[in-house]
Parts: C-alpha cells; structure tokens; sequence
C-alpha cells in the first residue's frame, strides 16, 4: 500500500507544480463507464462501453458517449503474439457550453488500433498507436464540417506486487491534431495513474487519476479527471 501512496503522491505534486507554474484555464472532470466484453474465441473480442462525463468542476454534463470495438489477436505467428488490433466507434452526445453557439451537439468518431505487449517477469509495458477521425452529424462540409484527425501514441507501465491486488498502471499519451487537413501537430498529453481490482469473478472495478494539457497555446488548457469504470465479463 506505501509503494501505491508514493506514487499517487509524486504525481499529484508534479502535476500541481505545473499548473502553478504557468497561467492557464483548469477544470475538474469526472469519467465513469460500464461496459461488456465477450469472447467469440480465443482471437476475437467485441467490447461494449457506455460513458458519462461531468465538467465544470463536476456540476455540469459534457458528454455522453456509446462506444463499440472489435479485437483481433493474430497470434498464431510467433512474433505477432503480443499484438492485437481494433477497430472501434463511438457515438458521442456533446453538451457546447462555450462560444456563441451553445446547446447539445452530436458527433461520429471512428478509430483504428495497433497495440503491442511486452512482459518481462511482473513488469509489463505496452505501446499503442491509434488513428482516430470524428465530424459532427448533421452537419455538411459545406456547412463548415471539418473531420478531426488525432494520431495517438500511448505508453503503459504496470507491476504486479507479490499478494496485492491493487497494482499500479501509469500511461502517457501524446496526441497530434490534422486541423489544416495536411499536417499532424502536436497538441496535448495526458497523463493517468490508476489501477483495476477484480470483486466477482468475470467483474472488474478500474479507477484512476488524469492530467490532461494542451501545447502550442498561449493559455494552457488543463484538464484534472477522476475516473470509475465497471467492466463485466460475459461467459461465452
């Protein structure tokens, strides 16, 4: 428990050093989630999420999201055994509460997934690359409907201590943005620090700690997230 109180603490005082450092725009975020994966076989996954986020310090709805992602692991080739790869897509409700136009928005995002595991006794890492692309519905690009690409590289870390089951998992993520459709810029990193615990049988509890900042601003745009999610394991 003394190893998971550290590292909760070192990251909430870089991140906390950071945002005094500069001048910027913060907001405290909740993420919640339930969702449901099956198995068809060995191979093959599909995953149904459902996600509820709160913004403005936790009084106001932002977003309501349905997302669905099928799994594929080509493991049958001895180097390939560590990859899997996904293709998902999310529905998304949006609450605009900035600008002239505000009110409840709808968008379409799909995204396209590469990820790679590495073990080395009980420390993984795992790196994954995702394309993603979303536009709002109901809207043309006439009407002044740009799609919004993001490249997303992420990187994981995880420990499995002797007789504990709340092990730690630290992910950063950079995200490069296509506003001008030609190039990708760097536009923000997240940070996220949490950990997953199994109650039930085939029933996951992950819950977790997020920083999130934007790059290439004159004002930061800064983002701290708590996050709950419950995941059911349907038996095939």
């Amino acid at each position: 428990m003394k190893k998971w109180l550290i590292i909760s603490v070192c990251l909430s005082l870089a991140v906390y050093g950071n945002a005094q450092a500069v001048e910027d725009v913060s907001d405290v975020e909740l993420w919640t989630g339930v969702s449901l994966k099956y198995n068809f076989n060995k191979r093959l996954q599909f995953k149904l999420e459902e996600q509820l986020r709160l913004k403005d310090n936790l009084t106001t709805f932002s977003q309501l999201l349905t997302e669905g992602t099928l799994t594929y692991d080509p493991g049958k080739i001895e180097f390939l055994k560590p990859l899997e790869l996904s293709i998902g897509s999310r529905y998304v409700v949006d609450n605009d509460t900035e600008g002239k136009q505000q009110g409840i928005e709808y968008f379409f995002r799909y995204n396209l997934d590469a990820e790679y595991k590495f073990d080395f006794g009980r420390f993984y890492v795992d790196y994954r690359f995702r394309f993603q692309s979303r536009n709002e519905l109901g809207i043309t690009e006439l009407d002044g409907d740009i799609p919004v690409n993001d490249l997303r590289h992420r990187i994981g870390f995880k420990y499995n201590f002797d007789d504990w089951k709340l092990d730690p998992k630290l992910q950063v993520e950079l995200f490069s943005r296509n506003d001008d459709q030609t190039t990708y810029n760097f536009s923000r990193f997240r940070l996220r620090l949490g950990s997953d615990y199994s109650f039930v049988k085939r029933q996951d509890l992950d819950f977790f700690l997020l920083y999130e900042q934007t790059v290439g601003k004159a004002v930061p745009e800064r983002i701290y997230g708590i996050g709950l999610g419950y995941e059911f394991d349907l038996k095939r």
